[in-house]
């Protein structure tokens, strides 16, 4: 019976933050208890509950705010410009969504992942290899590489080239 109590008012708790803290006025850095109609003690537990609920909450990733980096070394044979779209700066623990560009003539060295990788083609021209073969790569394609699958990947020497990388956080070799 307490704990049904208790999540009754844990859940008024919830309730009270998610309307409440969207207040203009909880905004502000100065008296948000004074407004709080539960007093100082449950305010800091909706507080919390707050950051909690923030940190659980859907991200936006507006790609044009995103910061370009400039790669080169480890992998890249040359300099490729990255995008980190999704990953640990947003709090993501199991998923990297990187925008990756290579200048004309660009590509990485043969390379696997130890989790599974896809690769979307946003534009140019480039190639997508494994040990066997090559393949031309153009916007609209999607390509999947397994786990531990030697494989490399860039521009072509006429064309610049992007793609979306999907993959885990994990071993590069």
């Amino acid at each position: 019976m307490m704990i049904i109590s208790a999540l009754s008012s844990l859940i008024g708790i919830i309730s009270q933050v998610t309307s409440n803290l969207r207040k203009p006025s909880a905004m502000d850095d100065v008296g948000l208890s004074s407004w709080w109609p539960m007093g100082e003690q449950n305010f800091q537990i909706a507080s919390v509950l707050h950051l909690v609920l923030e940190v659980s909450c859907v991200k936006v990733i507006k790609i044009d705010k995103v910061p370009t980096e400039s790669r080169s070394g480890g992998i890249f044979l040359g300099t490729v410009e990255s995008k980190s779209l999704v990953g640990d700066s947003i709090g993501a623990v199991d998923l990297q969504v990187n925008i990756v560009t290579f200048p004309p003539g660009v590509r990485n060295r043969f390379h696997s992942h130890s989790c599974d990788q896809a690769l979307y083609i946003l534009s140019g021209k480039g190639i997508v290899a494994d040990e066997k073969e090559e393949v031309i790569a153009e916007p609209g394609m999607i390509f999947f590489i397994p786990r531990g699958e030697k494989h490399w990947h860039g521009a072509t020497m006429e064309s610049s080239f992007s793609h979306l990388s999907i993959l885990r956080p994990g071993k590069t070799e």
